[in-house]
């Protein structure tokens, strides 16, 4: 119990320090670098893509124009379609930067996981009586391929702070341990 004990006040001393002395940032140079260093480490085991979705009930007006804004390229499009989606839209993405596994933007669209999503440049469109489905797939990646960038800075920022934290925590030892040493606080037998 006494080690337990010892641990816990350790740990406890640890963690205050940390949260005291060390900083969290992580520049996005670092997560560049790290990125490109360690490439092959960020391949992907599913489908992603960047795409555009909508799920709209089946009576929604002006559907042909959210068509319309979907293949246009300028920001007064998007921001149209965002407006429109906003107010009609069940549930959409509109953000054309963003990547999703692709399972889980058939999954939210309800549409079969083995559903054809080739990338083209016009979108797909499935409609029943019940919803308008509207998809355009800008990007696809399928496994093997390397993970995008942005997929990947989170797990980046966590492995750079941990390993900073490792660090830091090491050299916190080590400038004890000296200090200790050089004050004769302790004595090595052999």
């Amino acid at each position: 119990l006494d080690i337990y004990y010892r641990s816990l006040i350790r740990y406890e001393y640890e963690r205050a320090l940390i949260n005291e002395r060390f900083d969290t940032s992580v520049t996005a140079q670092r997560i560049d670098d790290y990125y490109e260093e360690f490439s092959e480490s960020f391949i992907l085991e599913r489908r992603v893509c960047r795409a555009i979705f909508m799920l709209l009930p089946p009576d929604v007006p002006k559907q042909d124009v959210a068509l319309e804004w979907i293949n246009g390229e300028s920001i007064e499009d998007l921001d149209s379609l965002t407006k429109y989606c906003v107010r009609y839209g069940a549930k959409f993405n509109v953000a054309n930067n963003k990547w999703f596994y692709l399972d889980d933007v058939l999954t939210e669209m309800q549409l079969p996981l083995n559903f054809d999503v080739s990338q083209s440049e016009q979108p797909i469109k499935v409609s029943d009586s019940t919803k308008t489905l509207v998809l355009k797939i800008l990007s696809l990646r399928n496994p093997g391929d390397q993970m995008p960038m942005q997929m990947a800075t989170g797990s980046i920022r966590t492995i750079i702070k941990n390993k900073a934290m490792v660090e830091f925590i090491s050299k916190m030892e080590e400038d004890v341990f000296a200090e200790a040493e050089k004050s004769g606080l302790f004595e090595i037998y052999e």
